[in-house]
């Protein structure tokens, strides 16, 4: 049996425990790799911020495990409780931020029974097809206020295809929350998601099941619906409001940030700071622009180009739809005004649309964070789990280094957590070790997890 994956020496002084699998017989496959381990020693010390963090190990995990079938047991040859399977075997410490700890998923996509403990950064690493976006929508599924309840509306070709829907599967998804208890603002939102038996944990879930008049054997789309709640409690009905306040952003793979940052005038930062700006200055704006629109259409080509439209138009729609078309920079009306502005670079010289795709995937971020710091700032939310995928996309080396290790080590906003799934060597050289989660699937035959030592 070869060994498994090693921690390195500067992470933990004592060798640690790997929990690797051994092929046996049975009729399902369980492709969740290995579990590593190590004993509580010491905090984890942060060189480039001379931080303690919390002890955690790096987390090996499967993407879609049978957790039903799997016996972990100590060296004593105690067993472990199947739903404990990623949690390290060390005493919880309190930390000093809200942060999602621990994520368990079951028959969703590809994640069959996944349970994975986090910390308040995330990055996770692995190949093509092994389900980090499908790890991501799970949370928006639960905690995306910009989510429609259609898309929460799962469908059954979204359900684990393993499952045997003669005996009723169930698509479900628990995030803890720990932490929360020194934010009075988090206290009041979360507390009635506590769970009974560790109150310091708030828990918020989703189901998606076979509704309960259905009796059939063979169901559609229409005979299941989704249920979100809290505290392991359906009757704690989960809404908009808690998701307006506790929330998952995600910056999508194949984004459009050009696109995005082209309508930044829908940001709410740009509505606040024309909000404060008096209405005798807009109009001092407005009226600037205007006299340059004048200019602009004095010029004889110009003109007559827009006189050339105007009447084409006025010709084709009559006069009853005629929208009286003029050529300009900007509206003139000074609200109207104020929501054309955009981005640009070069000191203003160039639009956002001739800037490279990396720069515009910076320019989205950092006015994705902007949002979040003047979201808190303005008591609209308490906390944001800020999920990119693929960040390294169109991003030099050197500069993925860069804007990560400074996201990482200069956290000074205790109500915002970063989730990255990449697969970049170079993004995961500066995140803090705490923070890697590593996924893997492998085509074996089904297994028995035994421990195993080096």
């Amino acid at each position: 049996m070869q060994p498994g994956p090693r921690i390195p020496s500067s992470v933990c002084s004592q060798r640690p425990v790997v929990y690797r699998a051994a092929s046996v017989a049975s009729p399902k496959a369980i492709p969740l790799k290995s579990l590593v381990c190590r004993p509580n020693t010491r905090a984890d010390h942060d060189l480039s911020t001379g931080c303690s963090r919390r002890p955690r190990a790096i987390q090996v995990f499967g993407l879609s495990a049978a957790v039903s079938d799997v016996a972990l047991r100590k060296p004593s040859g105690q067993a472990i409780e199947p739903s404990r399977t990623s949690s390290p075997p060390w005493p919880s410490f309190v930390g000093v931020r809200v942060y999602l700890k621990r994520a368990q998923i079951a028959n969703f996509r590809n994640l069959h029974a996944l349970d994975v403990t986090l910390s308040d950064s995330v990055v996770i690493l692995g190949e093509n097809r092994v389900g980090k976006s499908n790890f991501i929508f799970a949370l928006r599924i639960v905690l995306d206020a910009s989510l429609a309840d259609s898309a929460r509306q799962l469908k059954l070709t979204d359900v684990w295809d393993g499952c045997d829907f003669a005996t009723t599967p169930e698509v479900s998804i628990h995030l803890d929350f720990c932490d929360f208890a020194g934010d009075a603002n988090l206290t009041a939102v979360l507390t009635d998601y506590r769970l009974a038996g560790d109150p310091t944990i708030a828990r918020i879930s989703d189901a998606f099941r076979k509704r309960a008049e259905f009796k059939g054997d063979a169901p559609t789309d229409a005979d299941y619906e989704f249920v979100v709640y809290g505290g392991n409690d359906e009757n704690r009905h989960v809404g908009s409001e808690l998701r307006r306040r506790t929330c998952v952003d995600a910056l999508e793979a194949l984004r459009d940030a050009e696109g995005d940052l082209g309508n930044c005038r829908r940001s709410p930062l740009l509505e606040d700071a024309v909000s404060v700006v008096p209405r005798a200055d807009l109009d001092a704006v407005a009226e600037g622009v205007g006299v340059a629109t004048k200019r602009l259409c004095a010029l004889e080509p110009i003109n007559m180009l827009e006189t050339n439209l105007r009447d084409r138009l006025s010709e084709l729609a009559g006069a009853a739809q005629d929208v009286d078309p003029r050529l300009g920079f900007a509206p003139t009306d000074p609200l109207i005004l104020f929501r054309s502005i955009g981005v640009f670079i070069d000191g203003g010289e160039r639009g956002i649309s001739d800037a490279s795709l990396g720069s515009a995937n910076l320019a989205l971020m950092t006015l994705k964070l902007a949002e979040f710091d003047w979201r808190q700032g303005k008591g609209e939310r308490d906390y944001t789990l800020m999920s990119v995928e693929e960040p390294d996309a169109h991003l030099h080396p050197h500069l993925q280094r860069r804007v990560f290790q400074k996201l990482f080590n200069e956290r000074h906003d205790e109500r915002r957590s970063i989730l990255l799934t990449t697969h970049s060597p170079n993004i995961a050289s500066v995140a803090p070790v705490p923070s890697i989660v590593v996924s893997e699937r492998r085509r074996m035959s089904a297994r028995k997890l035994i421990p195993w030592r080096p």
